[in-house]
């Protein structure tokens, strides 16, 4: 029985890539699995006129289909040659992701919370969830259609989950200063989001809790989205990644 459905090997055409890919094959042929051998052509330098540069790449596709074919014969073998610098790719999703995790936080501690009123702060939830939700559908379409579908996910992640916490740290706020009771302490931009983190974290310190049952109802509301989100949300997350990493494989494998 097979537990390890794919394998990916990337290649690079030196002599250790080869050994590395026969013993890839050993265990696609031990395991029943699919071996995928990846090649990535980095973008054209400056100048490049396009037609070398397309004549180029389908000198590589033609290198990796006959790399290693005799030995490789007789198993399930995937090759697949994409474009593009992995490394650039990954450094601008890390560098997007804490981009837009350090806005939302400036814009949340720029706000005069402490002066809103009760229905400002209902109208602010109810539209953030809106939005919220929005924002998690459009992502998810993103990450289906993405070349980096796990990269992608990453910058979801890092701004839809922000977002959520930062809702609800803002509700907190506003609602301790609508009632002074309604928190064991007083509910500062920080006390609110550390507050709104250790409820998402299922921590629990028991130093700051909720003392009004308005309180308590919207720290439970929190709650029961904190679940949806960890069990239907990443699930969500997890099979745009597998619908992208299929839609990408059968455009640069046809």
């Amino acid at each position: 029985m097979a537990f390890l459905a794919r394998i990916l090997a990337p290649v690079e055409f030196a002599e250790r890539c080869a050994g590395t890919v026969r013993y890839a094959k050993t265990l696609a042929d031990q395991f029943g699995s699919e071996l995928t051998l990846l090649h990535v052509v980095p973008p054209a330098p400056p100048g490049m006129a396009e037609e070398v540069y397309v004549r180029g790449t389908a000198e590589v596709k033609e290198k990796l289909d006959a790399f290693l074919a005799a030995d490789l014969s007789g198993s399930s073998v995937r090759r697949i040659v994409v474009k593009g610098d992995p490394a650039r790719k990954i450094v601008q999703a890390m560098l997007r992701a804490l981009a837009s995790t350090a806005v939302l936080v400036t814009v949340y501690y720029v706000l005069p919370l402490n002066d809103s009123s009760r229905w400002l702060a209902i109208t602010m939830l109810v539209i953030g969830l809106v939005l919220f939700t929005g924002l998690v559908t459009v992502q998810v379409r993103w990450v289906a259609t993405s070349r980096y579908p796990r990269l992608r996910a990453i910058e979801a992640l890092a701004t839809s989950i922000p977002l959520f916490l930062l809702l609800f740290a803002s509700t907190y706020v506003v609602m301790a200063a609508i009632a002074a009771g309604s928190f064991s302490q007083p509910m500062t931009h920080t006390n609110a989001l550390y507050f709104t983190v250790t409820v998402f974290a299922t921590v629990g310190f028991g130093d700051i809790t909720a003392k009004t049952e308005a309180a308590r109802l919207l720290v439970t509301g929190q709650m029961i989205l904190d679940l949806i989100i960890l069990g239907v949300g990443v699930r969500i997350i997890v099979g745009a990644i597998t619908r992208g990493r299929q839609r990408r494989a059968q455009d640069t494998g046809a």
